[in-house]
């Protein structure tokens, strides 16, 4: 058995906020190779790295991302204060743009892209994919696109060049069907959702990529069932722990 690719959610999470600059530095310091983050699209069509679709729960202040240019939420905050209290209020929002940077400093890490549908349903398929594939062109050979929404990851395969991932809500025949026709690079699903009967996992053309994941011998566990990536929160004691 191989052992499995780890890919940090959010950065190293356990310890920093997520998606933040520091969260991602340090996941790659503890040996991490792949990293994944989420994109939301401003007001004025920046592309910037939070899950959700304001600041309420990782900031200070409840700013709508989607309502909002970037000169009104660049000053932002997202140290989480919740979990951290003010350890980390100096963390910033920020830009995919930046994250780029994160990318071309580290030219070994793969970072897997999540395009947000809140964005898409507010904008476009055509005018987020633009947004994103635009900001990660210098940084090409390094990104996957990966989302819930099956239409973008459609219209990503046909229109750019870059590996996609398609998350699955759910388990079911109706999102096999769709993964079929779509023959995405990799299939993502949170672990808790495939049914404990099912001896093996949906065979295709992908690689199989598997969430929330946070003790060893479940990641191990899920890589003798052949799942090429796990994700985690916790990556700097699984890194320890697995390698």
């Amino acid at each position: 058995m191989q052992k499995p690719e780890l890919v940090a959610h959010r950065g190293f999470t356990q310890e920093y906020p997520e998606n933040s600059k520091s969260a991602f530095q340090a996941a790659i310091d503890c040996g991490c190779r792949f990293l994944e983050l989420d994109v939301q699209i401003s007001k004025d069509k920046q592309a910037i790295v939070i899950h959700d679709t304001n600041t309420k729960r990782t900031g200070t202040r409840d700013l709508d991302i989607l309502e909002n240019v970037w000169d009104d939420l660049k000053n932002e905050t997202i140290g989480e204060p919740a979990r951290f209290g003010d350890k980390f209020n100096n963390e910033k929002i920020y830009l995919l743009d930046d994250f780029v940077e994160l990318l071309q400093d580290n030219p070994s890490v793969h970072a897997f892209v999540e395009i947000k549908e809140e964005s898409i349903d507010k904008l476009s398929v055509n005018t987020v994919l633009e947004i994103i594939s635009t900001s990660i062109k210098p940084v090409k050979k390094q990104c996957s696109l990966i989302s819930f929404d099956s239409a973008v990851l459609f219209e990503a395969k046909e229109t750019l060049d870059f590996p996609i991932g398609y998350v699955l809500y759910r388990y079911d025949d109706i999102r096999y069907e769709i993964a079929q026709k779509l023959a995405p690079d990799m299939l993502i699903c949170n672990y808790e959702k495939i049914p404990d009967e099912k001896d093996s996992l949906w065979h295709g053309s992908w690689d199989w990529f598997l969430y929330e994941i946070t003790e060893p011998e479940m990641a191990n566990k899920w890589a003798k069932r052949g799942v090429k990536y796990i994700e985690t929160m916790q990556i700097g004691s699984m890194i320890k722990a697995i390698g």
